[in-house]
């Protein structure tokens, strides 16, 4: 019973469903596999505990909404699919928006968690603010925070994921490594078009690098 529960807690298979996201010659990002692959970050999300349920539930519901603006389009990427709305208030481009911002505050803070000492609520808390918290008005801040109150130790969180703590943080790192250009492209294509203004996130998911060891590196971005 104890091995079902560890296989169905590992979440080894993201990083399996991330390296099938490869970024095309052009910089566009293939939207089934990236959408795959993102329904499943929501283990992490659910380590989190009840107080990330709005996190989770943003998450989850953008995703929807990219898949049923695809209906009409039948777009193989996700920014194909922006560019065929041309506009900033179409269901994809926003729904793409905030997932986006999404993947940038669990990047940053999933980075921090790995490469630092620093308590989980730390991690939270600076990814937070670099992130999400410029996008988010006064009462979601407050209802954020509510969350992070409720969030776990580093040790109860990792526990969640795998009962190894180094298996946690060896697939972390390999997640990161995977989400590294996909993210960069949505990011750097955002900021392209004029469509983000307020989440900025670390400098590190604002552009493509080809060494694993400088994305890895524990500086502080912000």
């Amino acid at each position: 019973m104890n091995n079902n529960n560890n296989n169905k807690q590992d979440f080894g298979i993201i990083v399996t469903l991330w390296k099938q996201v490869t970024v095309t010659q052009d910089g566009k990002v293939p939207l089934d596999t990236f959408l795959t692959a993102a329904k499943e970050v929501l283990r992490v999300v659910d380590a989190f505990g009840s107080g990330f349920r709005m996190v989770k539930n943003d998450i989850a519901g953008n995703i929807k909404k990219l898949y049923r603006a695809n209906q009409s389009v039948q777009a193989t990427t996700l920014q194909d699919l922006v560019i065929s709305e041309n506009s900033p208030d179409g269901l994809a481009t926003v729904a793409l928006l905030w997932l986006k911002r999404a993947f940038q505050f669990i990047a940053s803070f999933l980075r921090r968690l790995v490469l630092t000492e620093k308590s989980l609520e730390q991690c939270v808390t600076e990814a937070y603010d670099c992130t999400l918290r410029p996008c988010h008005t006064a009462f979601i801040q407050k209802v954020f925070w509510a969350g992070v109150k409720l969030a776990p130790s580093r040790e109860g969180f990792y526990r969640k994921l795998h009962p190894d703590p180094k298996v946690v943080e060896s697939r972390i790192k390999e997640f990161l490594i995977e989400l590294h250009d996909p993210l960069c492209s949505i990011v750097q294509f955002y900021v392209q078009r004029g469509l983000e203004s307020e989440c900025k996130g670390d400098e590190i998911y604002q552009q493509k690098n080809n060494s694993d060891d400088w994305l890895l590196e524990s500086g502080e971005d912000n």
